[in-house]
């Protein structure tokens, strides 16, 4: 099985953080509607692709697939085909995921991603959104991040309020912080050494780290 799957969605950006060229031998790379011509762009195989059709502009990229790799989808239902798309790798076992988007243009869509990421992690996923300058997950208990230093980060609650037992190495210590739905507190952060750590002991936060 392999160790993780790869999104490809349709605003997948032109480069990431993580190289495309370097994607792990043996990993499943998964292509969401037109996240297929980003890939093929690149000289990548899809193992699989889902979608509804509603945003690839060649169909005809889909005959670089075998029949069995791909999951044709009604274009009338409830979910996104990213969310399709996750449910499907949940339920073959995949157990990391990272999805490609350039976190532009349609509010609602990039509203919509971090609502997949919050499904999967509550089903014990390891997952996150890349676009070419930023990461964005929710946080575990204990969450280090290894980037650099002067690394932008910003937290914000999706729960009514989300309690921080501490913190390293951030300019804007977490001790006894807790940041509230409904106001910005913890927007702006930046890491101000390797191996930032954050401790959080109630709530569901949002992450989002910005390399400058």
């Amino acid at each position: 099985m392999p160790c993780t799957a790869w999104i490809f969605t349709t605003h997948a950006p032109q480069r990431a953080l993580t190289a495309y060229h370097d994607l792990p031998h043996g990993d499943l790379i998964v292509a969401v509607d037109g996240g297929l011509e980003v890939i093929l762009a690149h000289g990548l195989t899809a193992d699989l692709w889902i979608g509804d059709l509603d945003s690839l502009s060649d169909i005809g990229a889909l005959n670089s697939l075998p029949e069995e790799k791909i999951i044709r989808l009604s274009p009338i239902k409830d979910e996104t085909d990213t969310e399709m798309a996750i449910k499907h790798l949940i339920s073959i076992g995949i157990q990391e995921m990272v999805i490609f988007n350039d976190l532009a243009g349609r509010l609602d869509h990039v509203l919509g991603i971090i609502q997949n990421l919050l499904f999967a992690q509550r089903q014990g996923i390891k997952i996150c959104v890349e676009s070419a300058q930023q990461r964005g997950f929710f946080l575990f208990s204990d969450t280090v991040l290894e980037y650099p230093e002067n690394t932008l980060l910003s937290l914000v609650s999706y729960s009514d309020r989300a309690v921080f037992a501490g913190s390293k190495n951030l300019a804007y210590p977490l001790e006894n912080i807790t940041l509230y739905r409904h106001l910005s507190r913890g927007i702006s952060n930046r890491i101000c050494a390797s191996g930032a750590e954050i401790r959080l002991c109630e709530g569901e936060v949002f992450c989002l780290i910005t390399i400058l």
